[in-house]
């Protein structure tokens, strides 16, 4: 993942390269509607690739209390423009991020 402008407020825009470090060849134009960090956030990000918009998303995520730590609740819809397979691929994103924050939380809960 490469940074190539941030502006993390309500409105602002980030814009990342992504993809196998080998080829990044997606970008993703983030921008952010809602910021109550770190309880809760809601923003798009439109993925392009060759300059053509391959899809789009609206997340949400809200953090709650629990009585051993937090709750996360992710909301992901996804809209692609060039099929089924871009979905899998959203999906894919997700599962893998989602495993990475579980293990995290597991390393720090030791």
């Amino acid at each position: 993942l490469e940074t190539l402008s941030s502006d993390f407020q309500i409105g602002g825009v980030e814009h990342h390269r992504c993809g196998p470090a080998d080829a990044p060849d997606f970008e993703v134009k983030t921008r952010w509607y809602n910021i109550a960090a770190p309880n809760a956030v809601t923003y798009t990000e439109q993925i392009e690739a060759g300059g053509a918009v391959l899809g789009a998303s609206l997340v949400t995520y809200a953090l709650a209390p629990t009585a051993t730590g937090s709750r996360a609740f992710i909301t992901v819809a996804v809209a692609s423009i060039v099929g089924p397979d871009m979905i899998g691929e959203f999906k894919a994103g997700w599962e893998g991020g989602v495993a990475k924050l579980e293990a995290l939380a597991k390393d720090m809960a030791k």
